[in-house]
């Protein structure tokens, strides 16, 4: 029972270390270059995402064998 145990431990702590991420980070701004604070930037496939700062900048961890960046603003 417990050599079962350790083995599942140790394969789920081998499936972490090759799920490798990287940070992502940019500026969000218009067609006419001017910055987009709050727009959504969102890893294209998936739920994780976050928000611009007021500086427009954002930072995002994404998985290694990520494509795409969604980036996203709602006018009102």
């Amino acid at each position: 029972m417990r050599r079962n145990l350790l083995v599942i431990l140790l394969l789920g702590v081998c499936a972490i270390g090759y799920a490798q991420q990287r940070q992502i980070s940019g500026k969000v701004v218009d067609d006419a270059g001017e910055p987009v604070p709050g727009a959504n930037v969102i890893v294209k496939g998936t739920t994780e995402g976050t928000t611009t700062y007021l500086d427009c900048k954002y930072r995002i961890t994404v998985p290694e064998r990520s494509d795409a960046l969604i980036n996203s603003f709602i006018a009102l």
